[in-house]
């Protein structure tokens, strides 16, 4: 690696770094930036619902984790699920299952955050951005078993 291409990781680093501090601040909600050429080659070309054998490195992946899927860009909402069984939710809950979801924008033209983005379009092309969404917004964090749909997935080959 040459000092040229080691100074603009750097800068894109600090970039991405200075853009999640400004989101975290601003709208309140947790991000990841991932690589879309990774992200493409681990789920399925037609969007359906995909067993991730290894999920992005960006998530918190621990023992409690039981199963996570990801659907693309012809599902209708591009994401992931981490579904995690954990014995002090169970004592906590009375409901063994809790599930994370966090959406994927594939195409950082079509994030409401991209204003944040105008100076680095071309930096930030190769990648997508995981946006955490709050349990508020969506009714199956609890669960008493595993969704069929996650339940179901199968790994891309």
């Amino acid at each position: 690696m040459n000092n040229l291409e080691f100074k603009n990781n750097d800068e894109l680093k600090n970039k991405k770094d200075k853009i999640r501090r400004l989101l975290k601040n601003k709208y309140k909600i947790s991000y990841h930036f991932f690589n879309k050429e990774e992200w493409i080659n681990s789920i399925l070309p037609n969007g359906e619902t995909t067993l991730l054998l290894m999920p992005p490195s960006v998530l918190r992946y621990d023992k409690s984790c039981r199963i996570v899927t990801a659907s693309g860009v012809c599902n209708s909402s591009p994401g992931i699920h981490v579904v995690r069984y954990d014995l002090k939710d169970f004592k906590s809950h009375q409901i063994p299952y809790n599930i994370d979801y966090y959406h994927v924008w594939e195409s950082l033209n079509k994030c409401p955050y991209n204003i944040f983005l105008t100076d680095s379009k071309e930096e930030f092309s190769e990648l997508v951005l995981i946006e955490k969404i709050e349990v508020s917004q969506y009714d199956y964090h609890w669960a008493e078993e595993i969704p069929e749909s996650i339940k179901n997935a199968r790994p891309r080959k």
